[in-house]
This record gives structure tokens, C-alpha cells and sequence, in this order.
């Protein structure tokens, strides 16, 4: 079931509840336990048979415990290296992340401070629990020399140019530097003893900050030539203002929302992201404690960063 999404985590057979690996074989009459997102579910349903509303039972040496993940050094494996089934006779069957749930596929890599749900043998969970680490003191420290050694890579990704053909170069200057820093660091997760993902309310608070002095320093800038710039232009600058940023967003809100049924949250951070706006973004976050808006958020922003740059060198020579 790898490209279905979903994890069978339980079967029911001849009165036992059992942990299913590899080579379990399924029988007509046994109830399986899928885990999963609701559509993924809805569509795999037919391959079992019928939806079953019995409850399984309950057994009394068969525990659902959820794990945090605070051993480095299972921090950049895969699911499938942890071969729970063999060595403890247990699943993992969702993993949590970034206010993130989905199912557990045996290619996901593991990063810090997932919360990993585990069901198995219930004398196994204290070596589970041991396997994993499960601290929950070390989620609120941030390592320094990790959050600095990535903001001077980001630094220096900022500083190098690129090139397009023979006419058009840019750079991705120090927020889409840090920013594509960042990416490639928290995707890797890990290289050698460093850990490169961040707590989270480190990373709010670093987020609140950084939006605080970007929008001082905006104000300070323009608040010189603000009122001139409005006195001789206002009208027209305001009118095609509104119309550059209107537009292209109620466009991609309609095609995202009535075509892709793409969540509230998660628009807010698509749109923010294409925006390129910071504020945006801060708006969205601050209504839920979710992570999608920031996650679509980061997804956008690179490519409509490029293409601004591009855009722009493009205008310039006419």
C-alpha cells in the first residue's frame, strides 16, 4: 500500500488482534484497522471488501502509544530501517509533524521531534520508548551553532549570482538565501552530529522578531517620500496596486479553492508565499496553531522570488 498512502495497522483473525509485517496474509472474514487521510481511506475500501463499524477488541498485552523522537541517532532514517515488526513485534502507524499527520510509509524519513504513534505488543514499549528517546525537555532547546551555522550558509547563497542566458543574472539577496538555506537543511535533518531542525517556539519567536524590524525598517524608508509620492501620484499608483495584487490573487484563491479544494489555511499560505509577503504569512499563522500556511508558505516562496527577479530584469530592457 505505499502509493495508496495508507498503513494497515491491525488485523483481527480467529479472535486474535495481530500486528501485520510483510508476509501476513489476509483472510475473508478478518477486520483490518487502516490508518490514513479520509479520502485515501475512502478509496482503498473497495480492495478490502465493506467498511466494518464493529469495534476491535480490546486486548489486554496491545498498547497505541505516541512517541517523540529526541535520539539523534535515529534522526535521518527511514521507517523501514527501524524494523519495528521483527525486533518488537509492532507498527508505527502515524507520524506528526509541523501540526502535520499522515500515514507511515516505510520510505519516510524520521526527524527530530516527530511524534511517531506506535501499536504493538504492550511489553515492548519500554524499549520502544528507548529506541526513540521520547524527551520531552529536549523539544524546547535549540541548538545555537546549528540556527548560526545556517543563517551564514543562507548568507552566502544569497551572495552568489546565477544566470540566465547571457542577459539576465541575479542573486536571491539574504531573505531567499536563509530561506533556501533553510529548505535544504531541515529536508536533510541531519549531518553529522548537528540536528537542523528547529524548535518550534524558537522558530516563532524568530519568525515575530524578523517580521517586527522588516517592517520598521519598510517604514522607515519609505516614510520620508511617502507623502510626496501620494500627493503627486497617489491615484494611479493605488489603482494599478490594486490591480496587480488583486487580480493574480483572487485568480489562483478561485482555481485553488473551487478546482483543488484546497483548505482556508492552507490558501492563505500559498497566496502569501506567491506574494512574497512576510506579513501575509505572519496574518495566516497567528489564526491557527497549524503549520500549513507556513509549510505552503515556504513551498511558493523560492519560485515566485525567482520569478520576480526575472520578471523584473526582463521589464528592464524595455
Amino acid at each position: 500500500f505505499k502509493t495508496a498512502g495508507v498503513v494497515i495497522s491491525r488485523v483481527y483473525h480467529n479472535g486474535k488482534l495481530l500486528v501485520p509485517g510483510p508476509n501476513t496474509r489476509l483472510h475473508v472474514g478478518d477486520i483490518v484497522r487502516i490508518v490514513g487521510e479520509e479520502k485515501q481511506v475512502e478509496a482503498i475500501i473497495p480492495f478490502f471488501g465493506k467498511e466494518s463499524h464493529d469495534r476491535l477488541p480490546e486486548v489486554r498485552n496491545f498498547e497505541s502509544r505516541m512517541f517523540i523522537l529526541t535520539n539523534r541517532n535515529m534522526v535521518g532514517k527511514t521507517i523501514a530501517d527501524l524494523n519495528l515488526r521483527q525486533k518488537h513485534n509492532a507498527n508505527i502507524t502515524r507520524i506528526r509533524r509541523g501540526g502535520l499527520e499522515f500515514a507511515a510509509e516505510p520510505n519516510l524519513k524520521l526527524q527530530w521531534g516527530d511524534r511517531i504513534r506506535v501499536a504493538g505488543e504492550a511489553e515492548q514499549m519500554e524499549a520502544i520508548h528507548k529506541l526513540f528517546g521520547n524527551e520531552m525537555r529536549l523539544i524546547e532547546y535549540g541548538d545555537v551553532f546549528a540556527i548560526t551555522m545556517g543563517i551564514l550558509v543562507g548568507i552566502f547563497l544569497g551572495l552568489i549570482p546565477f544566470s540566465i542566458g547571457k542577459v539576465i543574472s541575479f542573486k536571491f539577496g539574504l531573505t531567499g538565501g536563509i530561506l533556501l538555506a533553510g529548505l535544504i537543511l531541515s529536508n536533510r535533518g541531519k549531518l553529522g552530529p548537528v540536528i537542523w531542525q528547529v524548535p518550534m517556539p524558537i522558530i516563532t519567536f524568530m519568525r515575530d522578531l524578523g517580521l517586527v524590524f522588516f517592517l520598521a525598517v519598510v517604514g522607515v524608508r519609505a516614510g520620508s517620500q511617502v507623502v510626496q509620492v501620494v500627493q503627486t501620484q497617489g491615484p494611479k499608483l493605488i489603482l494599478m496596486g490594486a490591480i496587480i495584487t488583486i487580480v493574480p490573487m483572487v485568480t489562483v484563491a478561485l482555481l485553488a479553492r473551487l478546482k483543488y479544494r484546497m483548505m482556508l489555511l492552507e490558501l492563505m499560505g500559498l497566496i502569501s508565499g506567491g506574494m512574497t509577503s512576510s506579513p501575509g504569512l505572519a496574518a495566516a499563522a497567528s489564526m491557527s496553531y497549524s503549520q500549513r500556511p507556513i509549510v505552503l508558505y515556504a513551498t511558493v516562496y523560492p519560485t515566485a522570488m525567482i520569478l520576480m527577479i526575472v520578471w523584473a530584469k526582463i521589464l528592464a530592457l524595455f
